[in-house]
């Protein structure tokens, strides 16, 4: 037999729960228009990793002290983003430039199931891709496809359109040569670029649709390298810092890696002593790891 759902509380109640589990209030009235704002589940999301079982806090635990972590999670997918966005677009660009030119610069080529290891998945591919070009018909270059070519495009075009993850999936759907041909021009492993586009996707996704990213366990684990790891096994792949390396890696121009390196470096300081460096995968030498070339670059696989 289901159990019947909760009924609702209002923010003054849900601010007594908290109290009522151990949870330190100093201002009911801020608690209460705090958690109007943010939704007591998303803010359950982040005080829950400071439960000790039964619902019931750890001793110590204080309101205040989970709304920093959760404006230090803010700031952290705002600083992201920037290196993500142009991450996906440089990604974008060379994925559809080479796949091109690979197949006699045919921008059609994508269309050829042969050229890809699994049929459904490219079918799936296509499918979401007419799914954007019907609910993108009002932009020029959807509506000149769709008048001039029956709703075809190359695939220069097709990547304005098609999601972070739905990329990630075009490349590792082709076929192996491929995959090393457009790595290989990218002066990447296919291993790192297929994983690192995964990945990426991943981080977009949680930092555009505002998830939790302390605390987190990030799957796929990020592909670092054995020289990397072996070197500096306080790395965890599982991690936001492994991500955040990989990204840095990745981008090709070093004034975004700057900006990224810089916006985390002044953000952590902002908030020292009021998170938890290891709940985002940071080790205690992470500055100086952010701002070693042989650690950042590609090089140091």
């Amino acid at each position: 037999m289901t159990k019947a759902l909760k009924p609702a509380k209002t923010f003054d109640e849900q601010v007594a729960i908290l109290e009522s589990r151990d949870m330190i209030i100093d201002d009911y009235d801020h608690a209460a228009e705090y958690l109007s704002r943010v939704n007591y589940y998303r803010f359950s999301g982040y005080s829950y990793l400071f439960q000790k079982g039964n619902d019931r806090y750890k001793s110590g635990t204080q309101f205040e002290a989970i709304t920093k972590i959760m404006d230090f999670d803010r700031q952290m997918r705002h600083i992201l983003l920037a290196g993500l966005e142009s991450a996906e677009i440089y990604a974008r660009t060379q994925i559809a430039y080479w796949f091109s030119h690979i197949h006699w610069k045919d921008g059609g080529a994508y269309y050829n199931p042969a050229f890809f290891t699994d049929p459904a998945h490219h079918k799936d591919f296509l499918d979401n891709l007419a799914v954007q070009i019907a609910n993108n018909q009002d932009k020029p270059f959807v509506s000149h496809h769709i008048h001039q070519y029956g709703g075809k495009m190359p695939l220069w075009c097709a990547v304005e359109l098609i999601s972070f993850s739905k990329l990630s999936q075009l490349y590792g759907n082709m076929k192996l040569e491929d995959q090393k041909a457009i790595a290989s021009k990218m002066k990447l492993d296919e291993r790192f670029l297929r994983n690192w586009l995964h990945c990426f996707s991943v981080l977009r996704n949680t930092c555009a649709h505002y998830g939790r990213l302390y605390s987190a366990v990030y799957s796929p684990p990020a592909v670092l390298g054995a020289k990397t790891l072996r070197t500096h096994s306080e790395i965890m792949q599982n991690t936001l810092f492994a991500y955040i390396i990989a990204l840095l890696r990745f981008l090709p121009d070093e004034s975004d890696c700057e900006l990224l390196r810089n916006g985390i470096t002044d953000l952590i300081h902002e908030y020292t002593g009021l998170i938890d460096l290891w709940s985002i995968g940071f080790p205690d030498n992470w500055h100086d790891l952010l701002y070693d070339p042989d650690i950042v670059s590609y090089s140091s696989k």
